[in-house]
């Protein structure tokens, strides 16, 4: 189950990798708000953008949900792999697909003096090494992901969710944990979300999914690459687009004339 969970974790950051393209021209840089003066459509421009962060947080706060075998997260895939039974179990998948693998290939004359037995033994040894260092890779995100678990760009993300965009709160029961002084030990005090915590988040799990993926399935994925591409696709329309809209804060160019 971790292998197909790991796989859809994968899949499904692909979109939100494009979004967070498109988000960071549209916030960060001045391409389109240098073209936006004081106006109604300034405001429509920031509803928009508004509504786009929302959506961002959602979804990539729900890849950090609480650990539930009918949900699609991180935490899940980190419950289902823990453990030294799992860690046996992963370093016995790893060692199979590794000697399920074409041979190592043997070049040149020199390879016919070569023991055979001596090269069987060596290559046992390589193998062993390889599964045991998806083991290793295991253990290393567990470690990382219970971090950004305990993260203040996280629980800022996911309050500021469950408070204003998935549902209509007054108060979240993260806050009321942190006014009763019961949050987890390790965990930092709330604090409101800031512009740049979603290119944070999304870097910070990128990773983790991909590690993921090569601990349970014995593959990884792209996801430099994907980026570069989406960011591609991004600054090519954003970067032709032209906004003319009317200055509010000037008068008009010709001003109709009025007699005294």
């Amino acid at each position: 189950m971790s292998q197909e969970l790991s796989g859809e974790l994968a899949s499904r950051i692909g979109p939100i990798i494009a979004l967070e393209k498109n988000l960071h021209i549209l916030t960060y840089e001045k391409k389109i708000t240098d073209q936006i003066p004081p106006s109604y459509a300034a405001n429509a421009f920031n509803t928009v953008r508004e509504a786009v962060h929302f959506y961002l947080f959602v979804r990539l706060s729900s890849f950090w949900d609480r650990a539930d075998l009918e949900g699609i997260n991180i935490p899940t895939v980190l419950a289902l792999i823990e453990g030294k039974e799992m860690a046996e179990l992963i370093r016995a998948e790893h060692l199979a697909a590794i000697r399920s693998g074409p041979p190592a290939k043997k070049v040149g004359d020199g390879w016919s003096k070569v023991d055979p037995d001596w090269f069987q033994e060596i290559q046992e040894k390589r193998d062993a090494e390889r599964a045991n260092a998806a083991v290793v890779l295991r253990d290393e995100v567990i470690l990382a992901a219970n971090e950004i678990l305990q993260s203040d760009y996280l629980n800022a993300v996911r309050n500021h969710r469950d408070k204003y965009a998935a549902h209509i709160l007054l108060v979240t029961a993260r806050e009321k944990k942190e006014m009763e002084g019961k949050l987890p030990p390790g965990v930092e005090n709330l604090r409101p979300p800031k512009f740049g915590d979603e290119t944070t988040l999304l870097e910070k799990t990128v990773p983790i999914i991909d590690h993921l993926n090569q601990v349970t399935r014995q593959s990884g994925y792209a996801f430099d690459f994907l980026a570069d591409q989406h960011d591609r696709c991004a600054r090519e329309l954003w970067e032709n687009c032209t906004i003319t809209i009317p200055d509010r804060t000037k008068p008009p160019s010709n001003p109709t004339q009025t007699s005294v």
